[in-house]
């Protein structure tokens, strides 16, 4: 069993209608009015003989946090494990957005091809599959505005159900997350200082399509910074790129859009002017 009383365990999500009660307050038990797979542990306390995990986000910086008991947290943790032993995808089925996992644009392209949207993936929370909607899928801020009560699946679960891999990961010093901080543009900053808050502890692990972005968008005077930490990048020749895109002439999109060629993926980055680019980088 995962200890939980180690500060900065992951916990298991925690779903709305969970019991909890919180540090500096005076009431008794409440229930959860939303649910929470972001938290991490802040350790453990003893309150009536009854022993509570200390939970909140890995960015949150105050004192008062919320108290879920320890045993409701192993129970959660037990149904969660459970999940993994899906063989396939559920009929209805939700993942939460994480763009900092490179699996979660294979999550947004496999519903894109079922749909026909044109999602970035980026505008809410959840995303998933509702058979009662037009295009039998949707997005919300909250699992509870899914209409047939879908599984929520991790984006690892999501790849292993649809036989995809996730990217190979690249490891970088929190020091060398810093140095890029200090030259990016203000788009790229607050990109990495989410990328910081999402791994609150150790190593930063970086996708190559994560990297190539980076390269994409630097400057003369900020490549240097990159190449002294990742090394240096093979160019695309986007004389290549361009003789691959062409209008789309068929099914759903014909004529209002372009054909991007597959074997790039395609990100829509800001330059440091605040450009709107679309950026090429190797699958």
């Amino acid at each position: 069993m995962i200890d939980f009383k180690v500060k900065g365990t992951k916990l298991p999500r925690v779903p709305e209608g969970t019991k909890y009660r919180c540090t500096h307050w005076d009431s008794g038990c409440l229930d959860l009015g939303c649910s929470y797979d972001n938290w991490i542990s802040y350790g453990v306390t003893i309150f009536e003989g009854v022993e509570y995990i200390l939970a909140e986000r890995p960015e949150y910086d105050s004192y008062q946090l919320f108290m879920i008991s320890t045993s409701d947290i192993e129970r959660l943790t037990t149904e969660e494990m459970a999940a993994t032993t899906l063989t396939e995808l559920p009929e209805y089925w939700v993942v939460r957005q994480d763009l900092t996992n490179p699996g979660w644009k294979k999550v947004i392209e496999y519903l894109n091809a079922k749909s026909g949207y044109g999602w970035y993936g980026h505008g809410y929370n959840y995303y998933g599959t509702e058979p009662n909607c037009a295009k039998g899928v949707n997005c919300y801020h909250e699992i509870s505005q899914f209409l047939n009560n879908p599984t929520l699946l991790t984006i690892e679960e999501f790849l292993r159900l649809t036989n995809q891999k996730t990217e190979t990961m690249i490891t970088i010093k929190r020091e060398q997350l810093q140095e890029i901080h200090d030259i990016a543009c203000s788009s790229w900053k607050e990109r990495i200082t989410n990328i910081a808050k999402d791994q609150p502890f150790g190593d930063i692990a970086l996708s190559q399509t994560q990297v190539d972005e980076m390269f994409g968008a630097a400057t003369s005077t900020q490549l240097p910074v990159l190449e002294n930490i990742f090394g240096k990048q093979n160019k695309i020749d986007m004389r290549e790129v361009l003789k691959g895109i062409e209008v789309r002439k068929s099914y759903n999109l014909g004529d209002i859009s372009f054909y991007l060629p597959y074997e790039y993926a395609w990100n829509i980055v800001e330059d440091e002017n605040g450009v709107t680019c679309l950026v090429p980088t190797r699958k």
